[in-house]
């Protein structure tokens, strides 16, 4: 075995990659070769020379590489049943990205203020913007792109506001607790705090009031932060609500949860902790303006990457409804391939082009003008990656030479085994037999012993009775 593996290495080292020019497909055309004894020896000024002059070329003799023959084909990656040759590339459809333009003119500005909510399929995000009467296509466009652009944290907002008993005005961070309105709070009340971070974790604790004449509410968010572990930013806006927002922007988990315990008889309460603005990272899709009409158009290309459109009030003349683009769709070598967004990718099992992906740039208005036909991709395997594939067909843990050899020494050994206790509980069962044979010969001349004697001492008492008479 291990000979056969030796002589399999060594013939790819020295066989020439199939797709490159004869006088560079070789490691001996660049000073890398064999001795008597099959060890690689460098010829170091040969080597050295096609390091200086055609290094491309040393550089294939070692890597896996596509190269198409048109501009708007790429290659992206081979996968690890490709195989090395030339394939013919076919498109049928171009990908395409989501996009909608409105029917209203709006170069003399909005008729009316409303609102338009952009929702990301992909993810369920959702971004609403507050349009203002009179906002033309490029003040809508830039406004549009400034939220959509933009990763926002999440953010709670209570939902009661508090005053202040002594002035009447919305509550601060400096107010002090027994300074709340209504409140009637008491030394010896707690809060309790509870929630999740940002990803999920659960975290819990409690606020003690021991003097509410001098602790003050921020005294209580600092205890909110404490128990958060100082993920959460924390404050009081302007009408006196309290405010925690996230640390991280994104989609979070974050919760929090008062339960104002009032042991003293009092009526403290800030209300829920509800979310006014959502976590969430930047939402692919941009607006601008076309000829005066407003245009939304996904980042990306694909059947996946879509929005949905909704408005209080229709003044776009964009129609509330889902956009989704469109999925590359071609073959590659007359093969079956997959599309997702830009990438044509060989499907599992094809003879050649399995795990090829390409990238198409084609707009459908090319793909109309130019045919379906879009050249050819040559795939070239190089030394290196022919011999990572070799070693990780021998090493591979289910399937590899390695695992097949060892689970067939571990087949013969158990099977070996097995054969070794059928012999021994056959010899066991032997044992068994002989034992109660034996057994039962002793039985049988104690018997006969005891017969013997019992005869012996009938014809001595018969012998004696004779000499008598």
């Amino acid at each position: 075995t291990l000979l056969t593996l030796q002589a399999q290495l060594r013939s790819i080292v020295g066989t020439a990659p199939v797709g490159l020019p004869s006088n560079e497909n070789n490691l001996a055309l660049f000073g890398i070769t064999f001795n008597r004894d099959g060890v690689l020896e460098i010829d170091d000024p040969k080597l050295t020379s096609s390091l200086d002059t055609n290094i491309s070329a040393l550089r294939k003799m070692f890597i896996a590489e596509g190269t198409t023959s048109d501009s708007d084909i790429s290659f992206i990656i081979q996968g690890d049943n490709t195989k090395p040759g030339t394939y013919d590339i076919e498109i049928t459809a171009a990908p395409e990205q989501a996009t909608t333009t409105g029917s209203t003119d709006l170069s003399a500005g909005l008729a009316a203020d409303q609102s338009i909510t952009i929702t990301e399929e992909s993810t369920g995000v959702a971004a609403t913007i507050d349009l203002t009467l009179g906002d033309d296509a490029d003040t809508v466009a830039s406004k549009i792109n400034t939220a959509l652009s933009t990763s926002v944290a999440e953010t709670k907002l209570a939902s009661i506001a508090g005053t202040q008993i002594s002035d009447g005005l919305a509550i601060t961070a400096d107010t002090t607790l027994d300074d709340i309105t209504g409140a009637g709070v008491a030394a010896d009340d707690t809060i309790d705090i509870q929630g999740t971070l940002h990803n999920g974790e659960r975290v819990s604790g409690s606020f003690k009031i021991t003097d509410p004449t001098t602790q003050t509410v921020g005294d209580l968010l600092s205890e909110i932060r404490s128990i958060f572990q100082a993920q959460i930013s924390t404050s009081v806006d302007s009408n006196g609500q309290l405010v925690l927002t996230d640390n991280q922007v994104g989609t979070s988990e974050l919760t929090v949860v008062l339960i104002e315990r009032n042991e003293g008889g009092g009526s403290l309460d800030f209300g829920g902790m509800e979310t006014s603005d959502e976590g969430r990272f930047a939402i692919g899709v941009t607006a601008s303006n076309e000829g005066g009409f407003l245009n939304l158009t996904a980042d990306n290309f694909g059947s996946q990457v879509g929005f949905t459109v909704g408005q209080d009030v229709d003044g776009t003349g964009i129609v509330d409804d889902t956009y989704n683009g469109l999925d590359v769709a071609g073959t590659i070598n007359g093969e079956a391939a997959g599309g997702t967004g830009r990438v044509l990718t060989g499907n599992a099992g094809s003879s050649n082009s399995d795990g090829l992906s390409l990238r198409v740039e084609l707009t459908a208005a090319q793909l109309l003008a130019q045919g379906p036909g879009q050249g050819t991709i040559k795939i070239t395997q190089g030394v290196a990656e022919q011999l990572s594939r070799a070693l990780g067909s021998i090493t591979d843990p289910i399937a590899g030479m390695v695992a097949t050899r060892e689970g067939s020494i571990e087949d013969t050994i158990e099977s070996t085994q097995n054969q070794i206790n059928a012999m021994e509980l056959r010899l066991e069962l032997k044992r068994s037999t002989l034992l109660r044979q034996f057994t039962a010969m002793e039985q049988a001349i104690a018997e006969l012993n005891s017969t013997g004697s019992f005869l012996g001492s009938q014809l001595a008492s018969l012998g004696g009775a004779a000499s008598t008479s």
